[in-house]
């Protein structure tokens, strides 16, 4: 079994796309249809795995039973090495909250670096690179 997609809550939207985008690369899916309101909610797509972004008011249904923005803890998989990874952040101007450190994700051992997205949500990138 595999993870299809999750939802993201969040208050802002457009801030929340823009910040993905930017700074980890994510590929927005259905954009224009969503500002066009032919759709209700916008994704984001990293590699296979999809993110959905329901606001915070959403009247959604079912959904998760108390959907909070800032709530989420999300582990990226980084492909370079996490030295890579603190200088890409440090040219966005995301400050770091905690790393390097050593970390155990789904293939091992490796190192991470945690900051948090423009609502309060820990992202972590992981590196199993030397």
């Amino acid at each position: 079994m595999q993870i299809d997609h999750f939802v993201l809550t969040v208050k802002n939207i457009e801030e929340i796309l823009s910040f993905y985008k930017r700074v980890l690369g994510a590929e927005l899916i259905d954009y224009e249809a969503w500002r066009s309101g032919q759709i209700r909610y916008p994704s984001m797509l990293f590699s296979m795995q999809k993110i959905i972004l329901h606001s915070d008011s959403t009247k959604a249904q079912p959904k998760a039973k108390n959907p909070t923005s800032g709530s989420a803890d999300i582990c990226f998989l980084w492909e370079g090495n996490i030295s890579s990874a603190i200088d890409h952040l440090a040219q966005h101007g995301i400050p770091i909250e905690l790393g390097p450190v050593e970390r155990v994700g789904t293939h091992g051992k490796g190192k991470s670096v945690y900051f948090r997205d423009p609502e309060g949500n820990l992202i972590e990138l992981i590196s199993y690179l030397p």
